[in-house]
């Protein structure tokens, strides 16, 4: 971000289909449903009233971008996607990673019990919900030249929106750089979890400030499910 020059609008629809012009590895079929669920979302988003202010959101609030310091605060990195906008934006990104990658009811609802809003409950929920899944698809889709290994796991997720299962768990995507795989090692298992634990609640609050002193810490998949990624690795969006 260059200071003085204003932040871009945030816009999901125009970078899904900047994504589907890009894409190579999926069948002709797949790629003209997602364009198709591309045109039926910008339709259905004109009718969503969004209650929130809009104003200054980070794009992709989740596990892998929630770090604790040493001291326990909370810090949100990877600030690629930072724009204007709704913040329902971002709270319904943070839903769909709570669902998506295996954070159980309890452990959205400490985060919807900290913010004070459940993004479930808002009038077009369902279509804000599936425009996010949508890119964070086919966004995916379109690096798989760069990551050829995470191509059964997109079409796995395109599967799953082609058939309307919203609860899929999706498997998380790693990075194939040896480098990127040396420095997620030290992420991994439940001291790794705990440290990028969705603190997000403490970031994107529009409301005003939340302090760590909240006690809301939130808890590990169920399982031991998906590990987050390290900071400056983009393994999902």
């Amino acid at each position: 971000m260059v200071t003085g020059q204003p932040l871009a609008e945030h816009n999901n629809i125009r970078a899904i289909r900047r994504s589907l012009s890009a894409i190579t590895c999926l069948p002709l079929a797949r790629v003209r449903y997602l364009e198709h669920e591309a045109d039926r979302l910008e339709e259905a988003l004109e009718g969503v009233p969004f209650a929130l202010a809009p104003g200054l959101i980070q794009g992709d609030p989740q596990h892998r971008n929630a770090l604790h310091t040493a001291d326990g605060t909370a810090v949100l990195c990877d600030w690629d996607t930072i724009a204007q906008g709704q913040p329902e934006w971002d709270l319904v990104t943070v839903e769909v990673h709570c669902r998506r990658f295996g954070y159980d009811e309890a452990h959205y609802q400490a985060f919807v019990d900290a913010y004070g809003l459940d993004i479930r409950e808002s009038a077009g929920y369902s279509v804000l919900r599936d425009i996010r899944e949508l890119r964070m698809v086919t966004t995916n889709a379109r690096k798989v030249r760069h990551a050829p290994e995470s191509l059964s796991e997109i079409q796995r997720r395109v599967d799953g929106l082609w058939g309307r299962d919203d609860q899929l768990q999706w498997n998380i995507l790693l990075p194939s750089l040896p480098a990127a795989s040396k420095r997620l090692g030290g992420w991994f298992g439940a001291a790794g979890r705990s440290r990028a634990v969705v603190a997000v609640v403490l970031i994107v609050r529009a409301r005003g400030p939340c302090s760590p002193a909240s006690g809301w810490r939130g808890t590990a998949p169920a399982g031991g499910g998906a590990a987050p990624a390290a900071p400056h690795v983009r393994p999902d969006q």
